[in-house]
């Protein structure tokens, strides 16, 4: 069924990584990694940055394919956006671990390890949030904040801007949207969350 989809939307990065976990599961990383590779040279515009999260499943697959080099590689860049992502830490400490390198190893093993523990709280403080109809901005950023910081961009952001529908003005979440908006390069939206807190006197 992902196989005809893509056939279809073969642009759908959302597609690519469902259709690539499906093919890891099975032991067919190689096939996977094959696929993704292939999509990316094919697409309208090459030069375009890969999404954050095909980039860490690829650097999975590399790591499935003792291609430990190109773990690296792949993540050097995204772990210095995002320091502090379980994921990438835990990814980049086994690369480093096949390829010798115990410091950096137990560096990336420490911040996955830290990190790791303050995601298992993520699922009660959702569930806390959806069953309570009067959540509060900070509630909402709380968990924004470790979201986007420490597992899922994406998440991070939802739950960053349901505190600012919340409260419009409230410069945690603005700080933490322009900090993303800045790492991405989009700046027009970064200068948009600026404003506020200039208004509120945030530095």
């Amino acid at each position: 069924m992902l196989d005809r989809y893509l056939q279809s939307q073969p642009d759908s990065a959302e597609g690519l990584l469902s259709y690539s976990e499906v093919l890891r599961k099975l032991g067919k990383s190689e096939q996977a990694l094959g696929r993704i590779e292939t999509v990316l040279k094919s697409q309208s515009d090459p030069s375009k940055p890969i999404q954050p999260s095909l980039r860490l499943q690829m650097a999975k697959l590399y790591l499935d394919t003792d291609d430990s080099q190109k773990v690296i590689d792949s993540l050097s860049g995204l772990a210095k956006l995002w320091p502090e992502d379980v994921e990438i830490a835990s990814t980049l400490s086994q690369a480093h671990q096949r390829l010798g390198d115990e410091q950096r190893s137990s560096s990336y093993a420490a911040i996955a390890d830290a990190g790791q523990k303050q995601t298992v709280l993520a699922d009660g403080m959702l569930f806390e949030l959806l069953s309570n109809p009067n959540r509060t901005p900070e509630q909402c950023y709380a968990l924004g904040h470790l979201l986007l910081h420490k597992k899922s961009r994406e998440n991070g952001i939802y739950w960053l801007e349901a505190a600012l529908k919340l409260d419009e003005k409230f410069a945690p979440a603005h700080e933490d949207l322009a900090i993303y908006y800045d790492r991405t390069d989009q700046a027009e939206f970064a200068a948009i969350h600026r404003r506020y807190l200039n208004a509120s006197g945030t530095p």
